[in-house]
């Protein structure tokens, strides 16, 4: 006899194998991929990712109808195949032509080694791996594309669910200081919540994340009548409240500055989506239901002002932090300067994949060397354009032009559901954009997925749902019964 849950999973789609693959496929990216190192989880999940895609092949799943769905998947297919490029090996005539290689020619000649055959990159061989890193993302984001909207929802609830997981961990950690002994990685930031991350500022850019989509399930829920309706209307007000606490607790400072675009964002969606579940029916009670949002946007403002005085110990780090360093580190300026050389030196083609730490080192003055090395540029923009060239930035720009069309369309169209979840997502997504402009947050694979989840659910969703394979047997039996 099934419970009145399994009956509601069973009817959402919840308990389908591709959505039970896609939760999995999410849930292990949020526990396992928290470091941008190459680690034993970032190895699971691309086999994970690797399995997924497998299964959705013998499964037949189709692309999506639509051109927004058609345009990501091509970007996808585009971003995996260039750093590929950069493994084919080419004779000296050629690569010793590229700009930016005088240093290699000049290594080969003072070893005395002729001139071999090499690949575009500066490091031959590295394009596979940084393809290998999209399985993962790659298998989260064909699976949100392929999902029913329910199943979308779903997968959000999985997202918001490790979120807040994530948040009383990172409270954990924050409390116990210098002292913290629950690191899921060795290597990690040493103060500030850190959750199931290496680095402090990946965690903040999660919970950015997190607090669009958690008003868009306060909305979603928030004219429900049953009170588990009610209670999970409630439940996403309080989560927008711990995302906050959360990311103070990180003492990121630019999670400290996207605060208030993501708040703006969150108001944004109450304000465009507060007659989401009008009926006919009910436009006599237009204005008494119309103004029903303001109990969630109301019950989540308390609750940021009360999680603002309970903030004392963390604002006061954060705050002093912001004080004595400024919201952006000198360090990292100097950085961008190193790089925006690099840039020029290694134009039109770029330096290759993976290989900024190498082309830093080089480059940097001397005066800057320290204990420490320079891993990334701490601006994803300016790295891709040493590694990638005017490939990269091609790349990245066709890919904003795409966000734009999607976002515009899923905030300009109708008032429904699935464009609730789309702009919800637009907003996330714009989080991940600004962090990005001071950080590396897409070099983990749990952001890496969680934005391949976003962009999922900006493609509208598919009008056919694919049959479970019981419902499919059960309809080629009674076929198989009314033929004569």
């Amino acid at each position: 006899m099934h419970t009145p849950i399994l009956v509601r999973l069973r009817h959402s789609g919840a308990l389908e194998a591709s959505a039970l693959v896609a939760a999995v496929l999410l849930a292990a990216a949020i526990l396992l991929g928290g470091s941008s190192r190459p680690s034993f989880g970032n190895m699971a999940l691309q086999l994970m990712g690797l399995g997924a895609l497998l299964f959705a092949f013998v499964r037949r799943d189709r692309v999506p109808d639509g051109p927004i769905g058609r345009v990501v998947l091509i970007l996808l297919v585009l971003a995996a195949a260039l750093p590929l490029l950069y493994t084919v090996p080419l004779p000296p005539s050629i690569w010793t032509a590229l700009p930016g290689r005088e240093e290699a020619v000049k290594t080969y000649q003072a070893a005395s080694i002729p001139l071999p055959w090499h690949a575009a990159g500066l490091r031959a061989g590295t394009g596979i791996a940084a393809a290998l890193y999209l399985l993962a993302p790659a298998a989260v984001l064909f699976a949100t594309v392929r999902a029913t909207e329910t199943q979308r929802w779903n997968l959000v609830y999985i997202l918001l669910a490790l979120v807040a997981v994530s948040v009383f961990l990172g409270l954990a950690q924050a409390a116990l200081g210098n002292r913290n002994t629950i690191k899921v990685y060795g290597t990690s930031s040493i103060n500030g919540a850190l959750g199931f991350f290496a680095n402090r500022n990946h965690l903040a850019t999660l919970l950015l994340c997190a607090i669009p989509l958690a008003a868009a399930c306060s909305i979603r829920w928030s004219r429900g009548r049953e009170p588990i309706e009610r209670m999970a209307a409630i439940a996403g007000a309080v989560l927008i409240g711990l995302a906050i606490l959360g990311i103070a607790a990180t003492t990121a400072r630019a999670g400290l500055v996207l605060i208030l675009p993501m708040i703006v964002g969150a108001m944004a969606l109450f304000v465009r989506f507060r007659k989401l579940t009008l009926s006919e029916s009910d436009s006599r009670d237009e204005d008494r239901a119309a103004g029903r949002w303001m109990l969630p946007v109301g019950l989540g403002l308390a609750l940021i002002l009360g999680l603002a005085l309970a903030l004392h110990s963390f604002g006061a780090a954060l705050t002093g932090r912001v004080q004595s360093q400024g919201l952006v580190d000198a360090g990292r300026l100097g950085f961008y300067k190193v790089t925006g050389e690099a840039i020029e030196q290694y134009l039109p083609i770029g330096s290759g994949p993976t290989t900024f730490t190498q082309v830093y080192a080089m480059r940097e003055p001397v005066e800057q060397v320290a204990s420490t090395f320079v891993n990334h540029a701490h601006n994803d923009y300016y790295e891709i354009a040493l590694e990638y060239g005017v490939f990269g930035v091609i790349l990245v720009a066709v890919f904003l032009a795409w966000f734009l069309w999607a976002a515009a369309t899923a905030w300009l169209g109708r008032a429904n559901s699935p464009s609730l979840l789309g702009s919800a997502a637009s907003v996330a997504i714009l989080a991940v954009l600004l962090h990005s402009l001071g950080d590396y947050p897409l070099r983990t694979t749990t952001m890496a997925c969680v934005f391949a989840l976003l962009c999922g659910l900006l493609v509208p969703a598919p009008r056919r749902v694919r049959r479970t394979s019981d419902a499919a047997s059960q309809q080629r039996m009674r076929r198989r019964v009314a033929a004569p």
